[in-house]
């Protein structure tokens, strides 16, 4: 999993998957999101929307190169 540091934000961002999205904050809170920042599980229920789309954004575009047979 590689996580990403949020530029604004103490906390580093990474997708799991196309859809879903785990944060970790620098208290050590942690939480589950879809692409949209809406909370699935975890103590940490906030997440920036914006970012979580873009964390996501490469996994969605391997999987469209993938279906093209590209790459």
């Amino acid at each position: 999993m590689k996580f990403c540091r949020h530029p604004y934000y103490p906390a580093r961002y990474a997708a799991l998957d196309a859809d879903r999205v785990r944060v970790e904050a620098d208290g050590g809170e942690w939480g589950e999101f879809d692409r949209n920042a809406r909370w699935i599980g975890g103590p940490l229920r906030h997440a920036d929307p914006i970012y979580c789309r873009w964390v996501t954004s490469e996994i969605k575009a391997e999987a469209a190169t993938a279906r093209s047979g590209g790459g």
